[in-house]
């Protein structure tokens, strides 16, 4: 992303990055106009709202920024329920 300074690194086979905020969908864009306004531009941080059809699937491209945003819903979604394959758990 571009100003962003987070890199994402591999631990233990898994990918870290920045930092996940999970909310509302109601309250989203405006905790992204909130970290836009209120976050200075020297900081040089970096925001992704993780939300709605065309929103990434890659690990690595979410890990490249400082703060991504997203909602429960797409938490539940993209979490894998333990002991159920991907397969299964897309089939529903």
């Amino acid at each position: 992303p571009a100003g962003g300074t987070s890199r994402p690194r591999e631990v233990n086979n898994m990918v870290r990055g920045g930092t996940l905020v999970v909310c509302p969908t109601s309250v989203l864009r405006q905790w992204e106009r909130e970290f836009r306004e209120k976050v200075s531009r020297t900081a040089q941080m970096s925001v992704i709202v993780h939300h709605g059809p065309g929103r990434t699937k890659g690990d690595l491209t979410l890990a490249s920024y400082d703060l991504v945003l997203t909602t429960y819903a797409i938490v539940s979604l993209e979490t894998p329920l333990p002991g159920v394959s991907g397969a299964e758990s897309q089939s529903g």
